[in-house]
């Protein structure tokens, strides 16, 4: 029972959808999707502050055009699955993880819900919401979700959406943890702490008074990242019984880290890696997330970030995620320690026919004399044979050889990035088996 994910290019923000299938027919390689007999459904986050120009796409790309894209692309899937989305996952209250989805689920003109939603997981209140745009079909989603149905089409919001907390570890596809033979989408880690006016008071029953920080009711930058719903897909056993693992973090930060290893940290079942590890890093890949002791804790064979060219802060002190210092001095060293040895993942959906080895992801060079052409305040395109992704991505023309050089990189300063969509599909043709490519 295969699984397809689709990280999709939202340049400043994030969204990922999940389609659970079983094979029609017997065969070599990803099934089509015409040979798929669906089973669930899932849409975690759809939010831009900022959006990237596609891949063989031309000119500037605004919020309304991605959530096109988006929705074009989502069309087939829902329509093979009887125009119904299973779950729809509200990861965190900021805008740049929300504010398209009223784009991509509701029909323009009616303002009501383009297709059947089964349940609505969401962490924050209703009025944490209000930001940007798009914040008054979350509200009515959250509050009233029956003035969405749309009863010409017979579409609805089926359940009253719930407010995920942190203590519910929960099977989102039924059964129980772990499932026997197929594949299952758990719920980690939800709401932890919510603001308070005073930021002295804490809900921490050991009153750390560190937490007073994460409920500051003016820092919602961070009590929100760290209310973050937190996912795990787990595969099915193949032949050997080992499963792979894609850990979906949202805005998590080290404080959501460290919380999980305390209390996942001797349930092997859930988080030691077995046949294989994707990690969706936490926050873009930015300074507050993805620290040594969760790598060493999930070992991941494959690091993903949803990323943009979205610059935050005044002129010379802008910054910009992921950060160079971070991602390429810190959290790429660490992961190295616990990825030695293993056999690289081969790109490609038809892995007879694999891309090139060589390829590049994106940082944002945060710091003088980093060298090889990087300039301070910039973007910058890394090539190499890592299994480190990105969402933004150089095209550089013809794509390098296994055995050649990379291709030159063209200089961030004077070529603009584009969006790839990855696709990543679990367990097809068989148990254990994996492609992995970009469109």
């Amino acid at each position: 029972m295969p699984v397809e994910v689709i990280f999709f290019n939202v340049g400043q923000g994030d969204s990922t959808f999940l389609f659970h299938y079983d094979r029609t027919k017997a065969g070599t390689g990803v099934a089509p999707l015409n040979e798929r007999n669906p089973r669930h459904t899932a849409l975690l986050d759809c939010g831009s502050t900022l959006s990237t120009r596609h891949l063989g796409g031309t000119g500037t790309v605004d919020r309304a055009a991605t959530a096109k894209r988006i929705r074009d692309k989502l069309e087939p899937y829902l329509q093979k699955a009887g125009k119904k989305l299973d779950d729809l996952l509200i990861s965190h209250p900021d805008e740049d993880h929300f504010n398209i989805l009223k784009d991509v689920v509701a029909d323009s003109a009616t303002k009501k819900v383009r297709m059947n939603i089964g349940r609505v997981h969401y962490t924050g209140g209703f009025q944490d919401y209000r930001e940007g745009r798009g914040w008054k079909f979350i509200e009515a989603l959250l509050t009233d979700h029956g003035s969405l149905a749309d009863p010409v089409n017979n579409f609805m919001v089926a359940k009253r959406p719930r407010r995920r907390m942190v203590d519910e570890l929960v099977p989102l596809w039924g059964g129980v943890m772990p499932t026997p033979d197929a594949p299952n989408l758990f719920l980690m880690a939800g709401e932890m702490y919510g603001p308070l006016k005073d930021s002295e008071q804490t809900l921490d029953p050991y009153g750390n008074p560190q937490l007073s920080k994460y409920q500051d009711f003016d820092q919602k930058d961070i009590w929100a990242n760290i209310s973050s719903l937190v996912l795990v897909l787990i595969g099915q056993p193949a032949a050997g019984g080992e499963r792979q693992k894609l850990f979906l973090m949202a805005d998590a930060l080290r404080f959501n880290e460290d919380f999980m290893q305390g209390i996942y940290q001797q349930d092997r079942e859930l988080v030691a890696r077995e046949r294989r590890t994707w990690l969706k890093m936490g926050h873009h890949g930015s300074f507050t997330s993805t620290f040594p002791s969760w790598l060493n804790l999930l070992k991941p064979d494959v690091l993903l970030m949803s990323s943009g060219t979205k610059k935050f802060g005044p002129g010379a002190n802008a910054s910009g995620i992921p950060p160079y210092t971070h991602l390429n001095k810190k959290v790429l060293p660490a992961w190295r320690l616990v990825n030695n040895g293993r056999t690289p993942i081969v790109l490609g959906k038809d892995q007879a026919k694999p891309l090139t080895s060589w390829h590049n992801y994106y940082n944002f060079v945060d710091a003088d004399n980093l060298g090889s052409g990087r300039v301070k305040g910039t973007f910058h395109a890394e090539y190499t044979k890592e299994t480190v992704f990105t969402s933004l991505w150089e095209d550089s023309g013809a794509p390098a050889t296994p055995a050649g050089n990379p291709p030159k990189a063209k200089r961030a300063a004077t070529s603009v990035p584009v969006g790839v969509d990855w696709h990543l599909v679990f367990d097809d043709p068989k148990p254990g088996d994996y492609a992995f490519w970009y469109e």
